[in-house]
């Protein structure tokens, strides 16, 4: 459910009190993996080649396509279109090599898992060729060398953020690395044409683009993926960044500059853990007068690279305009904005509440159209009870959903409706077991603005002690 955001608050409208998000969603996927899992016979192509699609690849059992980013799973090296996979990847290019990619259907916790490392240059040069084989082979050219100084560094310097986790380079140093990363893997990755009236081309030594991917045997032998019984696994990194040659290896619960009788702040450059969805651990939550949207580096923000290089707001706080609101890809409950005595599993689909009457919205909201949600009771002890139904963005947390004019909601007991804390009767009462439908019309107001908020203009905070 992903929809415009509304100016105005009266037409906002989001999930609340949700004990399982969406049911159906839940046995659909389960029965796609049903049949993704059949054994199928593979056949052969007039070259040769394995139908990938066959093997099945992919939730959705089809062929792979080279013109969209693909990603190969870790465990089950099957392929996984980015268009079905739940995960908030970020900014990619296909042909990638330097990523670590779990499924659903192989990870021990039923998520998706990603993470991107730094690309050596090399691997950055075998993408960007391929990238631009493929681009020349879309339009129908007989393209198969390309020019370094034209063609692969215009390429790399365009989408340098979303093929390395190394930060840009201010200087141009790096373009002799490039010719230097080029001549000394001729013959291994690349070959080279000293022919050309233009000067010397690079190209690649195999032409079969389906071949490009992650060496996953060779992260097993270096330590970053390890072979158990579930499963290949990721192998989360002691700490980040480069050690010097003299540099004493860290160790579990070293490097955070508390040690024995020792007092201070640890180093701020330790990398927030991230759980499977990709929202923060450690967040603030929403209450009376504060309200937290999280953010991201906003790639279109004007001047990025004039900011990236004055020194003029050394040791100031980072701008919000050049940020954006993150917006996830898939509706889910919503970590920040809910009462904090509340339980949200893992998957972020399920909440549990033991505390007394509270809220919890979802991360999407609607403003015009007709929406439509599930829920089901999965355990409700004998004396508990709920309120589901549909809250505004301003309805109390710490209240009971339809305590005020912002909320809508159908309570266990009795089947009462509540809006104002106003009860009138409309059906007989649920309980464990029973499967809820929410169904809501809104009018399409032309005098609202349907564009969301880009809230460039708010304070950014990063850490949890500046709150």
């Amino acid at each position: 459910m992903s929809e415009e955001k509304s100016e105005s608050p009266i037409d906002k409208v989001e999930g609340a009190q949700l004990e399982s998000i969406d049911d159906k969603l839940k046995s659909k996927s389960d029965d796609k993996s049903k049949q993704k899992n059949k054994p199928e016979e593979n056949t052969e192509k007039p070259n040769g080649r394995t139908n990938n699609s066959e093997a099945g690849n992919c939730y959705c059992a089809k062929e792979r396509n080279l013109n969209i980013i693909e990603l190969l799973c870790a465990s089950c090296s099957r392929w996984f279109h980015e268009s079905c996979i739940g995960y908030q990847l970020g900014k990619l290019v296909p042909f990638m090599m330097n990523y670590i990619f779990m499924c659903k259907n192989c990870s021990p916790t039923g998520l998706e898992s990603f993470k991107k490392n730094q690309a050596p240059f090399p691997q950055m040069c075998v993408t960007a060729i391929a990238n631009l084989l493929q681009m020349s082979q879309k339009e129908n050219e007989q393209k198969t060398f390309f020019h370094k100084d034209k063609d692969i560094i215009p390429f790399i310097e365009c989408h340098w953020d979303s093929m390395t986790t190394m930060p840009r380079r201010v200087t141009q140093s790096w373009h002799a690395t490039i010719h230097r990363a080029l001549l000394k893997d001729v013959g291994t990755l690349f070959t080279i044409d000293e022919n050309s009236s233009d000067g010397q081309l690079f190209g690649l030594i195999c032409s079969d683009l389906q071949m490009i991917k992650p060496n996953y045997e060779a992260m097993i032998k270096g330590g970053h993926l390890k072979v158990t019984e579930m499963g290949v696994q990721h192998v989360v990194p002691l700490s980040g960044g480069f050690r010097g040659r003299n540099a004493k290896r860290k160790f579990p619960g070293e490097g955070t500059g508390t040690g024995p009788g020792k007092k201070g702040r640890g180093s701020d450059m330790t990398a927030p853990k991230l759980p499977a969805h990709g929202y923060p651990l450690e967040h603030p939550f929403n209450k009376d007068g504060y309200r937290y949207i999280l953010a991201e580096p906003d790639p279109h923000a004007p001047f990025r690279q004039e900011f990236d290089e004055s020194s003029d707001w050394a040791g100031k706080p980072i701008p919000g305009w050049l940020y954006r609101a993150l917006s996830p890809s898939t509706v889910l409950l919503a970590l920040h904005d809910r009462a904090p005595q509340l339980r949200i599993s893992e998957d972020r689909l399920a909440v549990t509440g033991e505390k007394g009457y509270c809220m919890v919205r979802a991360t999407h909201n609607v403003s015009r159209g007709t929406w439509y949600w599930e829920a089901t009771i999965e355990e409700m002890p004998e004396g508990s009870a709920t309120r589901l139904g549909w809250g505004q963005e301003y309805a109390n947390l710490q209240a009971p959903l339809g305590y005020d004019k912002f909320g809508y909601s159908w309570r266990s007991r009795k089947g009462t409706r509540f809006h104002e804390s106003k009860g009138k009767h409309y059906s007989s009462g649920y309980g464990e077991g029973d499967t809820l439908g929410f169904l809501v019309i809104l009018p399409d107001t032309h005098d609202a603005s349907h564009l969301p908020n880009t809230y460039k203009d708010r304070v950014r905070t990063k850490s949890l002690s500046k709150i």
